[in-house]
């Protein structure tokens, strides 16, 4: 059975142990785990994503920034964005080609995790590149300093010292991307002369702000879009609102225009806020309006029930599942807009 934390009940003149804080952390970690799983079903994956080097041939693969939120209930875990804004993690630097030297051509998923061992270990320094270069290995879920830090108290000028805890990050590759406790970030095929990264990959993640090489798939799917708008609108305006061509066919087409402009203003404000958006979000109104648009059509393979479900939201491969939506909207659109001819 599943243990249920509880809050620790503080009383006068008890000895505090590391228990009490350990109780302390599970019990306010399942807590929130509670509240972010009732608002949303995909609360895990990366955030502002930054891959320091791309060449996996000749450099080491380095993380310079993003933040990592695990399936597992763990709570966010920020890395190093910039000097003036540590995070609370350090993470590995690796040797992407060397891992991969005894292992067969194919792909691979570079993971990341966090260790099982909740012991501390201690370093003189925390720089990741001093780490790889002495070639220390990272084999606990928590790192400190040698040394005690300086904390100033926030009520007055004294000081005190303490030691800071942070998260250490390990990279793993992986043949498949779906492994417990491991949050894959990119995917990589290694061939006979060359290791590189597939651009038609984006890794669980819990926004649209894509530090990728690559298009964002809601671009994409917002040009089809437009396009298509102008389509119907050149069509329809010689006639007005209120004057018909050719009765049903025009009628259909005014219905279309509706659907479409309908959805592509809040597909847009999620364009500009993609920050903030997470995608399962944009998965929703996307197949929504997919389903509307299904009503026009006579191919079999594209009524309501076939479209439910052939269209499947996979958060660990997300240029997957939006592929799939822009190629099912672009064969409803054009079916559509077979008639008249000259669209």
């Amino acid at each position: 059975m599943k243990n249920t934390f509880r809050p620790i009940y503080w009383k006068e003149g008890q000895l505090i142990l590391p228990q009490h804080f350990q109780q302390e952390y599970f019990f306010l970690r399942e807590m929130f785990s509670r509240i972010s799983k009732s608002m949303h079903p995909y609360i895990w994956g990366h955030r502002s994503l930054c891959i320091k080097n791309i060449d996996l041939n000749s450099e080491l693969f380095e993380i310079s920034g993003g933040e990592f939120w695990f399936e597992n209930d763990e709570m966010p875990r920020r890395l190093f964005t910039d000097h003036d804004q540590p995070g609370d993690t350090i993470v590995e630097i690796k040797n992407i080609a060397n891992e991969l030297q005894q292992k067969p051509e194919g792909n691979y998923y570079i993971c990341v995790r966090l260790s099982n061992n909740l012991n501390v270990q201690h370093l003189e320094n925390l720089d990741s590149k001093l780490i790889q270069e002495k070639q220390i290995l990272l084999e606990t879920r928590f790192v400190s300093t040698s040394n005690e830090e300086d904390i100033k108290n926030i009520h007055d000028n004294d000081k005190g010292q303490l030691f800071r805890l942070y998260h250490a990050l390990q990279i793993v590759i992986e043949e498949s991307k779906n492994v417990k406790n491991k949050l894959p970030i990119a995917k990589i095929s290694k061939t006979k002369h060359n290791i590189f990264f597939h651009e038609k990959y984006i890794p669980p993640t819990i926004n649209l702000d894509l530090e990728i090489k690559q298009i964002n798939p809601l671009e994409n799917i917002i040009l089809e879009i437009q396009k298509k708008l102008k389509s119907y609108s050149d069509y329809l305006s010689p006639y007005g609102i209120n004057v018909m061509n050719d009765g049903e066919k025009d009628d259909n087409y005014r219905m279309i225009l509706v659907s479409l402009n309908r959805n592509i203003g809040i597909l847009h404000h999620y364009l500009a806020e993609k920050k903030h958006i997470h995608p399962w979000n944009v998965f929703i109104l996307l197949k929504s309006l997919i389903t509307e648009l299904s009503t026009f059509s006579r191919i079999d393979n594209y009524k309501i029930d076939k479209i439910l479900d052939y269209i499947k939201y996979d958060h660990l491969d997300l240029y997957l599942t939006f592929n799939t939506i822009k190629e099912t909207l672009t064969l409803l659109l054009k079916e559509i807009s077979a008639r008249p001819e000259f669209i």
